[in-house]
């Protein structure tokens, strides 16, 4: 892990070394000069609110499986499962796994339970960042002269669409050939390292792993049976993104540039496919990209353009990094402290009227 670290970090410096030696750092720090930092702070706010809205998501999800835990005990756990996802190298790509293991641990679920419902929740926000990426994306074809370009985008988020409706079909469908595959790949963990760790092998025993799957499928059956709440976390997912995407456009406007707010949706969209990347948070691919992107669709030069991004990641992934790193703290030092239950009842009359 180490290692892994210290090469992605490595690789992830010198993308950030070259984006840097691709422009002219002195006229884009005369850029960053004239940010208005009371305009600025309307940026980080965005990133804080984008926070709260995906955890109060997850929450009410949680809460239609019958688990009880407060708003500030939920937007800690998803502040430190953010940390994981920001700075570790495979973060992105294994985000639900990294949430799930943080919200379990904070909020006292099994894991697979956890997993199945931030699963869920993450599903509805992706599909909640296709939608605006689409009216985005039509808002720049009726409005902006750059086509050739916008058609590459169409072909990339109609190709990301195509594989999570691949995807989901697979997991809902093809339950039999899920276990199959978990529990092939548990047996071949339990080979590299079952030796080196008695109490992973025992979480790696064929039962034990049927046991997590069922629990797993179980729990998506008994969220897919809440329509409301299913719509109300697809609501707050939706209003993280436009959040999460805000800070673009303001952030231009701190500078005295424009980004219209439809055409950050579709680029801040585009974007999070560097961020799959082995890199922490997509280091250096994600602001390559958005300078592409900016430059391609909103015809600001190269130097206003890296300004934006600039102001862009650090009110975004650096701000929320740090965030999710104090809830890291918090969560180790306090949190356990803060009441939670898994309800013996059923769920509330708000959740049965589902």
């Amino acid at each position: 892990m180490n290692a892994r670290l210290l090469v992605s970090g490595s690789v992830a410096g010198v993308l950030l070394l070259a984006f840097g030696a691709l422009f002219d750092p002195a006229a884009v720090l005369a850029t960053l000069e004239r940010v208005d930092l009371a305009t600025f702070a309307v940026c980080l706010a965005a990133t804080v609110a984008a926070l709260g809205l995906w955890s109060e998501g997850l929450r009410g999800l949680l809460s239609s499986t019958g688990v009880s835990a407060s708003p500030w005990r939920t937007v800690v756990a998803y502040g430190t499962g953010t940390a994981g996802k920001l700075l570790l190298p495979m973060g992105n790509a294994g985000g639900p796994a990294l949430l799930a293991y943080a919200v379990s641990r904070d909020v006292e679920l099994p894991y697979e339970r956890t997993l199945a419902v931030v699963t869920v929740s993450e599903l509805l926000t992706l599909v909640g960042t296709l939608l605006l990426a689409a009216l985005g994306l039509a808002f720049t074809l009726a409005f902006r002269s750059t086509a050739g370009d916008v058609y590459a985008l169409a072909v990339v988020l109609v190709a990301v669409f195509g594989a999570v409706c691949a995807a989901v079909l697979v997991v809902a469908t093809r339950r039999a050939f899920v276990e199959r595959a978990v529990g092939a790949a548990a047996r071949l963990l339990d080979r590299a390292l079952g030796d080196r760790s008695p109490a992973l092998r025992r979480r790696l025993e064929p039962e034990r792993v049927r046991g997590s799957v069922r629990a797993y499928y179980e729990t998506v059956d008994a969220v897919a049976r809440r329509p409301r709440a299913l719509g109300r976390a697809f609501l707050f997912g939706l209003a993280g993104r436009i959040c999460f995407a805000l800070p673009l456009s303001v952030g231009a406007f701190a500078l005295d540039l424009r980004v219209p707010v439809l055409v950050a949706f579709l680029v801040v969209a585009a974007s999070s496919v560097a961020a799959v990347v082995p890199l922490p948070g997509g280091l250096g691919s994600v602001e390559l990209v958005l300078v592409g992107l900016l430059v391609s669709l909103t015809g600001l030069d190269a130097t206003h353009a890296v300004a934006v991004v600039v102001l862009y990641r650090l009110s975004t992934y650096w701000f929320l990094a740090l965030v999710g790193a104090l809830a890291s703290v918090y969560s180790v030092t306090t949190v356990r402290s803060l009441p939670t239950a898994v309800a013996d009842a059923e769920p509330d009359t708000d959740v049965e009227a589902d």
